[in-house]
C-alpha cells in the first residue's frame, strides 16, 4: 500500500477484498471447475483493470498518504517499545534455553495454551524443586512481557483507529469502481490463476 505502482498493478480488490483468498483455494476451485479459468479473456480483463486502476488512482494516492501517517506514528511512538519488549522476551528465552529444553523433553508431545497450563505441566514433571521454580519464574516473566507487547499493539490500534476507518471507507469505494467495470472477485481469481500472478 505504501508503493503506489505496486497497488495499481494488482488493483485494490486483490489487496483487500481478495486478501482472504489463497492460491490453494484458487487451485481447489478451478480444479473442480476447469472451465472457469479458461472462460476468462485475459486481454479483456487487462483492459478493464487498466480503466479501473486509472479511475481509482486518486483513492490509491489518498490511501498511500494515510498509510504513511500510520507508519510514522508506529515508528516514532510504538516501534521502539515493540523492539525493546521483543528483545527482552528473546533474552529471557536465551537465558533459560537449557532448562526449557529439559522441560520439553520431560513433557514430550504435551502442549499448553495458557500460563496456568504450563505451570501445571511443570508441577507434574520430575524436575528438581529448584528447576521447577526457575521455570515458573520464566513463564511468569514471559507472560508479563507479552502482555506489555499486546498493550503496545492495542495502543497503536487505538491511536490509528480513525486512519484505519478511513482506509476501510476508501477500500469500499475502490471496490465499487472495479465492480462497476466488471471486475469481480471470481473473475480476478480466475484471472490470477490463468496468468500465474499472485493476489496479495
Amino acid at each position: 500500500m505504501a508503493n503506489y505502482k505496486k497497488i495499481t498493478s494488482l488493483s485494490l480488490l486483490t489487496l483487500l477484498s481478495l486478501a482472504t483468498f489463497s492460491a490453494t483455494q484458487y487451485s481447489k476451485v478451478y480444479a473442480q471447475d476447469p472451465e472457469s479459468s479458461s472462460s476468462v479473456n485475459i486481454k479483456t480483463i487487462d483492459g478493464q483493470l487498466a480503466i479501473a486502476d486509472k479511475e481509482a488512482e486518486p483513492l490509491y494516492k489518498e490511501m498511500d498518504s494515510i498509510q504513511m501517517n500510520i507508519e510514522k506514528i508506529k515508528a516514532s511512538r510504538f516501534k521502539p517499545a515493540e523492539i525493546a519488549i521483543t528483545t527482552e522476551i528473546q533474552q529471557l528465552e536465551n537465558l533459560n534455553e537449557t532448562l526449557l529444553e529439559k522441560f520439553y523433553q520431560k513433557i514430550g508431545n504435551r502442549i499448553w495454551n495458557t500460563k496456568e497450563e504450563a505451570l501445571n505441566l511443570i508441577s507434574e514433571t520430575t524436575l528438581s524443586p529448584s528447576e521447577k521454580e526457575l521455570l515458573k519464574d520464566y513463564f511468569n516473566k514471559d507472560e508479563v512481557l507479552r502482555k506489555k507487547l499486546k498493550e503496545n499493539d492495542l495502543l497503536l490500534d487505538q491511536e490509528t483507529a480513525q486512519y484505519n476507518a478511513k482506509l476501510a471507507i476508501l477500500t469500499q469505494q475502490a471496490d465499487k469502481i472495479y465492480e462497476k467495470h466488471g471486475i469481480t472477485k471470481d473473475i480476478l481469481a480466475a484471472y490470477y490463476m490463468q496468468t500465474g500472478m499472485e493476489a496479495d
